[in-house]
């Protein structure tokens, strides 16, 4: 927060204008995606499931 020049107010701010949606993530989306793998909607048996808005800082090019 002190390395960006951020307060407390515009940190929520800051972290949704980062990602690609400029949505705000909340624990509640977490916590669907964990539900959605452990009620076996899907056949997977294991996955990495980025729940962040999508970060361009992590999309490999």
């Amino acid at each position: 927060m002190r390395a960006r020049g951020l307060d407390e107010q515009g940190l929520e701010e800051y972290y949704r204008q980062r990602n690609l949606l400029k949505a705000m993530v909340t624990g509640e989306d977490v916590a669907r995606a964990v539900i959605f793998f452990a009620t076996r909607q899907t056949p997977t048996t294991g996955a990495t499931l980025p729940v962040d808005g999508g970060l361009p800082d992590a999309i490999p090019r």
